[in-house]
């Protein structure tokens, strides 16, 4: 494939501008991470009044792996309400379907109190069975009408002509992550943020205060600190026990503009294939049609042109209007044995730090919700778990939450 290995939100070169961090500071929280938990968890933070600052290592803000997402906003699961429920029961299954809705509504709500041009539109998400047939699709009914979450069974026909019956759920959404984010920076800064790039953090020390340590010898002290790094590179061994490194693959594709309806798709495959279309440049007559799969566990394939190729011949032989691949990029994805993300304390590191981290293919949501709740405990608010539901690090997950907003009880937190 010949086309820049790049992905298609920097197809509108959006100026990300920041400076890296030239001075010690100190601060009410320190947030590690510029992307879209990192940004959200700071911009409710500062809206709320507290004195925020933002360090990431990149030249650019969310120029980590939320630059290289598809941007589906999903209440349904990448890894199916079958195998929650299965590991974790099905209070918990209807809670991650409500927390991710919410995150939905959240950043709806953000788009249109800070007016926010970011192609954001509520779309429906289709589940069709893949080569590996329909038994998939038959439990994911029987677990969905058991939970009592919302689908219609219907069937989906792709423009070459091939139909399949699916599972369509509504309330879902998408939007153009980096337009988003740009625009939430500013607000951020608006309501006294503070972001700073090319910083390097190399340490972090939970106390009262944490201290946060940069390559360069700056220092930031702060009453509480949120690793949102994608990798929790401070987390701990016990957490990266937790994780696993997926490498995920995408193409964008030139379509004719409005010639494919709004909407995701993804099916049952293993690995799976996920579709969305975006608009295009400012005054192009086409359509983006983004298509995603082809995931594998980091550092046990090497065959990545390879995939990328699989990927564009499953995309010609559904959509055959498509035009010129114009790029394609890949990513990583931390999945967690059940699902869910992980979000909560950070003990290993000493007390007032927190993480978000394990976003099992959920990203957009996963980091959302992460952000809403870390800043509802940060502020000394509580929400029900039954709510804003996680995989927590240790222990089970309703006392641990006790045990959390105890620990956000911290000086300088608590209006």
């Amino acid at each position: 494939m010949n086309t820049a290995t790049r992905s298609v939100w920097t197809l509108d070169e959006l100026a990300r501008p920041a400076t890296p961090l030239q001075a010690d500071l100190s601060c009410d929280v320190c947030v590690v991470g510029g992307g879209i938990a990192g940004l959200t968890t700071a911009y409710l933070l500062a809206r709320d009044g507290k004195k925020v600052v933002v360090l990431d290592a990149k030249p650019e803000l969310a120029a980590g792996e939320t630059e290289y997402t598809t941007a589906h906003l999903a209440w349904y699961l990448d890894d199916t309400f079958s195998h929650l429920s299965s590991v974790r029961g099905d209070d918990v299954a209807k809670a991650a379907a409500a927390s991710h809705r919410a995150a939905i509504d959240l950043i709806d709500e953000i788009v249109r109190s800070e007016r926010i041009a970011c192609d954001f539109r509520q779309v429906d998400g289709h589940l069709i069975p893949g080569a590996d047939g329909p038994d998939t699709l038959k439990e994911e009914v029987k677990t969905l009408t058991r939970l009592g979450l919302p689908f219609e069974r219907t069937t989906l026909t792709f423009p070459g002509g091939q139909s399949s019956e699916c599972l369509r759920f509504t309330a879902h959404a998408q939007f153009h992550p980096i337009k988003y984010l740009t625009a939430l920076t500013a607000a951020l800064r608006t309501h006294g943020g503070v972001t700073h790039t090319s910083t390097v953090v190399e340490k972090v020390r939970g106390g009262e205060p944490c201290k946060v340590t940069t390559k360069h010898g700056q220092t930031v002290t702060a009453a509480a600190v949120v690793i949102a790094t994608n990798n929790p590179f401070e987390g701990g061994t016990i957490l990266h026990t937790k994780v696993a490194s997926y490498t995920t693959y995408a193409i964008a594709v030139k379509v004719p503009k409005g010639s494919f309806g709004d909407g995701l798709c993804w099916d049952t495959e293993d690995p799976y294939h996920y579709v969305r279309t975006q608009p295009g440049e400012e005054g192009k007559e086409f359509d983006y049609l983004i298509v995603g799969g082809e995931d594998h566990k980091t550092g046990q394939a090497d065959d990545q042109p390879q995939r990328w190729d699989r990927l564009l011949a499953w995309t010609r032989e559904r959509f055959p209007g498509m035009g010129e691949v114009r790029c394609h990029w890949s990513g990583q994805v931390f999945e967690t044995a059940d699902g869910l993300a992980l979000i909560g304390a950070a003990p290993w590191n000493g007390p007032n730090v927190f993480v978000i981290t394990g976003d099992s293919g959920m990203g957009m949501t996963h980091g959302t919700l992460g952000a809403r709740l870390l800043a509802d405990l940060l502020r000394g608010a509580q929400r029900m778990l039954n709510f804003w539901t996680c995989t927590m690090v240790h222990g089970d997950p309703r006392s641990f939450l006790q045990q959390l907003a105890r620990m956000a009880t911290v000086s300088g937190l608590v209006t």
